[in-house]
This record gives structure tokens, sequence and C-alpha cells, in this order.
């Protein structure tokens, strides 16, 4: 299985509707073009979502305690899920709302509330999400 359906899969199987897993998708596309391994040469950061800082010593933190390693995209989509019931609340929140009319909004939110990357290729966040929802269907 492809890591596109495999991030899919993972988060249908959380309960996200279509549009919020689009939306995370986006993101991801642009962050890592879902590589679980991608590394960004200047920053350091790491993963599917690019983990940077205290983040990503938590992810192998994470990965360590469960005997895995951190470049693992099942890994990576089980701590982040873990950080979504934790540290980062908010971002589950954002997921879970069900006021976003487009894949577009919830890329755009999910943006300002996990990747925080100050609006960086926000466009292309959204029109990745678009292209994606587009291709899950209703």
């Amino acid at each position: 299985m492809s890591v596109v359906d495999t991030v899919r899969n993972f988060l249908q199987g959380k309960g996200l509707n279509e549009k919020a897993v689009a939306g995370v998708m986006g993101n991801i596309q642009q962050e890592s073009s879902f590589d679980p391994t991608a590394t960004n040469a200047k920053s350091g950061a790491f993963g599917l979502f690019q983990w940077l800082g205290s983040r990503k010593t938590s992810l192998e933190n994470y990965a360590k305690n469960i005997g895995s390693d951190m470049s693992n995209v099942n890994t990576q989509l089980d701590f982040f899920w873990h950080e979504l019931n934790t540290t980062e609340k908010k971002t589950k929140t954002v997921l879970l709302d069900n006021d976003y009319e487009t894949a577009g909004e919830y890329a755009k939110a999910f943006e300002k509330s996990f990747e925080r990357s100050g609006g960086s290729a926000l466009e292309k966040r959204m029109e990745y999400a678009e292209n994606y929802y587009n291709s899950l269907g209703d």
C-alpha cells in the first residue's frame, strides 16, 4: 500500500470527514511529498509533517519507547494522533469541526494550528487539499 493510501486510511479510520482528511493530506504533500524520511537540509525538520525541535525529539522518543524507527510511516501517524490527544488538542478540534465548507479551508486551518509555517505555500496546501478531496469523492 502506498504512503498516500496509508495516510488516507489512517485518517478516515480516526473518523475525520473527507474534507478534513484532504486538508491534512494537502499539508503533508507540501511538507514532505508523503516521504516519511524527508529531511529539510536547512532546518533539520523531519518526516511527513516535518517535525522540528522539541517535537522532533518527542517523535524520536516515542519511536524508541514503542520499539520502532521514527522514519516508519505508521509510527509517525500514531505519534501524530498522540499529539492530537495531548499537546495538539486544538488541532484535533479543528479537524473534527464540521463548519469548514471546503478541503482548502481545512488545509488552511490545519496549517495554522498544527504546521505553524507562517502561511508558507498556503495556496499550494489548499490546492493540494482540493485535489485530494476530488480524488476521494463525496
